[in-house]
């Protein structure tokens, strides 16, 4: 923040009454104050351009998404993001899409699957080549957010008291990982089975505490009930345990969510218990099973 040091004249033997001499006096400062102001404003421009509110963020060049810190760039993808919204689900109805890279205003790429999702260095170096800042953007999940007391008697795994909701016992591990390292304790999660939604979602600091490396995912963001939130989405190796088929082990693409608290996700859905841990949907257990 900018400052202007400013040195308090005593008032003169014959000055008028007290208020009437800083009305005047602040006067006088008038030209200067409006000097600095501008000043301090046009640097302010300068150092923020790119996340002026007037300037479109499909219309930011590579060069100047480049020169950013991650957390501005991060911004900038919030920007396109609240900003196109309708546009981008539009979009993704389009292509019939699970996910679309924009540059330019325009989709340069898109997929009915996340099986083909592009790596971060895939997607910057296309923006590279163009010239523009790319954005990656995915199909939000649907996030289930009703029970009943019939899911008390969901034989996944045992509930805690009160606990209505049906869960379930998931392990996460990195693809070059032996699948031996599933069946650690350690690596085991207890998830909401949410029946209603193609999307699984994890904490980003379970995800890091399996040593599978986020480097090179690219970030996009999503809104749920108000709240936005970022995240990526990793192909991993996944393990569920069910009676009738033991320890089985696929992999999929979870929506790794950054900065996850009770707060966030499950903070904003009242019934929904404070021990879980990720969100499970219903499509790998359909796919392992």
């Amino acid at each position: 923040m900018s400052s202007v040091m400013i040195d308090l004249p005593d008032p003169p033997i014959n000055a008028p009454p007290i208020e009437y001499w800083i009305d005047d006096y602040l006067e006088s400062l008038r030209p200067t104050l409006k000097e600095a102001f501008q000043d301090a404003f046009r640097q302010w421009l300068e150092r923020n351009d790119a996340k002026s509110v007037e300037k479109n963020p499909f219309e930011m060049s590579y060069h100047e998404f480049e020169k950013l810190s991650e957390a501005e760039q991060s911004e900038i993808r919030w920007q396109a993001f609240s900003r196109h919204k309708s546009w981008i689900d539009e979009q993704l109805r389009k292509y019939d899409a699970e996910w679309i890279v924009v540059i330019g205003g325009k989709v340069e790429k898109s997929s009915p699957t996340l099986d083909n999702l592009p790596t971060k260095s895939a997607i910057r170096k296309l923006g590279r080549e163009k010239g523009m800042t790319p954005f990656l953007f995915i199909r939000e999940p649907l996030i289930e957010e009703s029970a009943s007391a019939f899911n008390a008697h969901s034989q996944w795994i045992e509930l805690r008291k009160s606990d209505f909701y049906p869960s379930i016992r998931m392990a996460i591990s990195p693809l070059d990982k032996d699948e031996r390292v599933l069946e650690n304790t350690d690596n085991w999660l207890t998830a909401d089975l949410d029946t209603g939604s193609p999307a699984s979602m994890v904490r980003d600091i379970d995800i890091t505490r399996m040593g599978i490396n986020l480097e090179d995912e690219e970030e996009t963001w999503a809104m749920h009930l108000g709240e936005r939130y970022r995240y990526v989405t990793p192909e991993v190796q996944i393990a569920i345990q069910s009676e009738s088929q033991g320890l089985t082990i696929g992999t999929f693409r979870p929506r790794v969510v950054y900065n996850w608290s009770t707060g966030l996700l499950f903070g904003s859905i009242p019934i929904a218990p404070p021990w879980r841990e990720e969100i499970s949907c219903c499509n790998w257990v359909l796919i392992f099973c």
